[in-house]
């Protein structure tokens, strides 16, 4: 079996060789953005509007492309992607089978109605499990 066949499987098999880096880098994020065990929900427009949240999560690429197999993910097939901090979130989560909820409506904040998204996540096991 020549090198390229090795990294293959290699890469094919993150999800199981690294779930407790998975689970620890996610934990992270999710620090970053302010989920826990009990708030379960962020809004687009308050990342969006934060170059100390956006640059946190960009600080955990390096480790999130050793951890994750991340060469079909938008935001690392292209560098152009809009709001690429979202993507990067959103593409860990998929991964995770972390499942949320999506509601786009415009909000008052700070004196302005903004356009944001919500995202809550579901309280199931996957969730819970990240906080035991």
């Amino acid at each position: 079996m020549d090198e390229s066949n090795n990294k293959q499987i290699f890469h094919r098999l993150k999800f199981i060789t690294y779930k407790k880096e998975q689970n620890e880098l996610i934990k992270k994020i999710f620090n970053i953005i302010g989920i826990n065990k009990e708030n379960n929900i962020f809004y687009s427009h308050l990342i969006d509007r934060d170059d100390d949240i956006q640059n946190n999560i960009y600080k955990l690429e390096e480790d999130i492309k050793k951890y994750f197999k991340v060469s079909s993910w938008p935001a690392f097939k292209k560098l152009d992607v809009e709001r690429r901090y979202l993507s990067i979130i959103k593409s860990i989560c998929k991964d995770m089978n972390l499942t949320y909820k999506t509601k786009s409506y415009m909000i008052k904040y700070k004196l302005r109605y903004v356009n944001t998204t919500s995202y809550t996540f579901e309280n199931d096991d996957v969730f819970n499990k990240l906080f035991i």
